[in-house]
């Protein structure tokens, strides 16, 4: 089974590859690299460009504990553009 956060970090990834201009947009977003923790740059290799970077950052979980208990979990973001 995908989890919540593989099948919101897919579906980001696919929205982003819609930014072309055909739908409306200056530009066409060509490609989208998802990264969990980023790379050093001297081991990229930028070919298509613009680019779209997504990066997963860390999840933090929040408990408040009481009678009606609540769990929070987060997890950060990060686009990069380049090009």
């Amino acid at each position: 089974m995908t989890s919540f956060r593989e099948n919101l970090m897919a579906r980001l990834a696919i929205d982003l590859l819609g930014i072309t201009t055909t739908n409306g947009y200056h530009t066409d977003i060509v490609s989208v690299e998802r990264w969990i923790r980023a790379p050093k740059l001297e081991d990229l290799d930028f070919t298509d460009f613009p680019l779209c970077i997504v990066e997963e950052g860390d999840e933090v979980i929040d408990y408040e504990p009481g009678r009606n208990a609540l769990s929070t979990i987060s997890c950060r973001v990060y686009l990069y553009l380049a090009g």
